[in-house]
């Protein structure tokens, strides 16, 4: 017999409704594993053979500097007795998977393709005392999105240390859209019927997700670009145009003015699309809407940890007038966080608010400081990098200088440090990188393997340069052909001493058996073969490249007969795996040898059908870990920068 009591006595509902559901997940594992009797109850006194669930049961709990927004946790069962507890209910959650994790059970990816449950349970006398190298570790919504795959990340989060979930815009309908309406779009999948989705269609099934992640007791993170929209009348569902007549005059004259006119683009992919659009944030009024409707926001929703805020997302597009040429962006930033703390602190709601360090506000600011960085947290976003070189720890870089409406972004990941670094000199609070290893990158680099390293030695460089964690802006289907590079983001969060390749053996084991080195090999040659820093653009595509794209496809068509064989026998997880890698080894050799034609100066628009056709035929049968609009997004823009860049350029934003 087992017996499992969850120590509630004290405690708010939230915390109790966490530790209850810890509790039952401890007992739903184990019953999975065991024919023995699990009992499961309150309780509140050390017993010999009782595993109790609590917060603080142990004084060797390691300290934190906020109980609420840290984790740490305590593990120490011996002979089914003992403790699992952490310093908030979200830690002992945390703890109860990492004591199964120690038991033998596998969480190497969202949903039940992803776990492995031991068929005996083999019993082990646990002791584990942990708090995370950082505090946000954290996971944000994009690309092309299902109920059941935002449902089943926000599960796997605390199952591999994660502890928080962002869902950007009021209604992210954007996301929602691209997978149950499969229209609107040169690469839509014409071969799936898609169903029209409105903003309450989609405010439903967030309310829904808003219950998962409180649950869990997950930190939650909202907003970010909407705020120059919703409090002036008009919608910020994503960057897609509007019909011109629903943009209101309350909108319209507050707009920036930009070379002599103060308008909305009328023509062109950005055209009547309101979420680009900067304000005239020197006009009080307009600072005044904004600063209201935030703090009325965070009255309505006090189960928001952190709101976001951020200008539009557009850039070189502020505003000329005399109220605000002499001012840069990022002390307009300022000046609207302080009166949104002021407002704050003097209604005591404890909301924290962080803000992006992004586009325009790169630069810092110079006339304005923060008044309240205890409540506030940067979010510093790097989203003109690639991915084939590490942040450093050092950097010899320099800011260039600001011109308003003149800004060439920096790409290079030594100088986009150096606008950080002055930015950390103005201001010492909360901090974390809103990156985007799994937006656009991980379908660049073919294995996943090289990726997944820069990525292990970003986090591990987070600490020695300011960071505290990562809020990863990503697809939520990104485990084809691996989940390596997910794994990589959780773990060195986690610690970031773990060793890169214990981790890559453990999950690729995970996934693939007892042959993953065959695997691993594979996946490496693939990453060294399909010459990433070409597809990021960083070099061209030339004849020089071909032998390299042709040992690649040689490597995959002779790893297919490994596959294949692999198939025949595989069960579970293991089976679904092999079934990615079939099919993404395929998606390969296409890409391959459309990038040898590409190098012999074969029209590249006309190489586009053969692509989008095998991807669309086979995204149903993949869409559980595959998004294949986001892959096919990344590389119509490929496409188009091959025909003609500033076409390309104008496309990807």
């Amino acid at each position: 017999m087992w017996k499992i009591k969850v120590v509630t006595n004290g405690l708010a509902e939230k915390e109790c409704a966490t530790l209850c559901f810890a509790g039952q997940e401890l007992k739903r594992y184990l019953s999975a594993s065991t024919d023995e009797m699990i009992i499961l109850g309150d309780g509140q006194t050390e017993e010999e053979g009782v595993i109790l669930l609590g917060i603080g049961l142990r004084d060797a709990l390691s300290r934190v500097e906020d109980t609420e927004l840290d984790d740490a946790i305590l593990i120490d069962v011996k002979n089914r007795g003992g403790a699992i507890t952490g310093v908030n209910a979200r830690s002992v959650l945390i703890a109860v998977y990492r004591y199964l994790t120690e038991l033998g059970y596998v969480f190497v990816r969202p949903g039940k393709n992803g776990e492995k449950v031991p068929t005996r349970l083999t019993e082990k006398d646990v002791f584990v005392n942990e708090k995370p190298s950082y505090r946000h570790r954290a996971v944000c919504i994009e690309g092309s999105v299902m109920y059941d795959s935002i449902e089943d990340m926000i599960d796997w989060l605390p199952k591999v240390g994660m502890n928080g979930y962002y869902t950007q815009f009021f209604t992210p309908l954007i996301f929602f859209q691209r997978w149950y309406e499969h229209k609107g779009y040169e690469f839509s999948n014409r071969y799936l019927k898609g169903e029209s989705l409105t903003p309450d269609d989609v405010n439903g099934m967030v309310r829904m997700l808003e219950r998962e992640i409180e649950k869990r007791s997950l930190l939650y993170y909202k907003v970010g670009h909407g705020w120059t929209c919703e409090p002036f009348g008009t919608t910020s569902y994503g960057w897609e145009s509007v019909e011109p007549d629903s943009i209101p005059e309350e909108f319209t004259k507050y707009i920036a003015l930009v070379n002599g006119k103060r308008e909305i683009e009328t023509t062109g992919r950005y055209a009547y699309v309101p979420m680009i659009v900067q304000l005239c944030y020197g006009d009080p009024a307009v600072r005044k809407k904004i600063v209201d409707f935030f703090v009325d926001y965070c009255k309505k929703n006090p189960h928001i940890d952190y709101v976001n805020f951020a200008f539009a997302d557009g850039s070189n597009q502020m505003c000329e007038c005399d109220l605000c040429r002499d001012t840069l962006p990022s002390d307009f930033l300022i000046m609207i966080m302080n009166e949104i703390s002021d407002r704050l602190e003097a209604e005591k709601l404890p909301t924290k608010i962080s803000f992006f360090m992004y586009s325009d506000t790169l630069w810092p600011p110079v006339k304005y400081r923060f008044t309240h960085e205890d409540r506030a947290c940067v979010f510093f976003c790097p989203i003109s990098r690639t991915y084939t070189h590490p942040f450093p720890t050092k950097s010899d870089s320099v800011m260039k200088p600001f011109e308003l409406n003149k800004l060439a972004f920096p790409e290079s990941v030594e100088e986009l440090l150096a606008y950080y670094r002055k930015w950390r000199e103005l201001y010492h609070g909360d901090s974390a990188v809103f990156d985007y290893y799994y937006m656009w990158d991980c379908y660049k680099d073919l294995g996943g393997i090289d990726r997944s390293r820069v990525i292990h030695k970003d986090i591990q460089n987070y600490r020695d340069i300011n960071l505290n964690g990562l809020i990863s802006c990503q697809g939520q289907r990104v485990f084809c052909p691996t989940s390596l590079g997910m794994n990589v983001i959780a773990r060195t969060l986690w610690n970031r001493e773990v060793d890169f390749d214990e981790v890559c053996d453990y999950v690729i084991r995970a996934e693939y058996g007892e042959d993953f080195k065959l695997v691993r090999d594979y996946l490496q040659d693939l990453s060294t073969y399909s010459l990433p820093e070409v597809t990021r653009l960083e070099k061209p595509f030339i004849p020089e490249n071909i032998p390299s794209y042709e040992k690649g496809i040689a490597r995959a068509e002779a790893f297919l007969a490994v596959i294949d064989e692999h198939r025949r026998f595989a069960e579970g997880a293991e089976a679904v795996s092999w079934k990615y890698l079939k099919f993404h080894t395929e998606l390969s050799i296409l890409l391959m040898n459309t990038f040898i034609e590409i190098c012999n100066g074969v029209e590249p628009k006309s190489l586009w059908d053969r692509l989008d056709d095998f991807v669309s035929l086979h995204e149903w049968e993949h869409r559980e870990y595959f998004d294949a609009f986001e892959f096919k997004y990344t590389y119509w823009l490929l496409v188009l920068t091959q025909i003609n860049k500033s076409e390309g350029e104008k496309a990807f934003g």
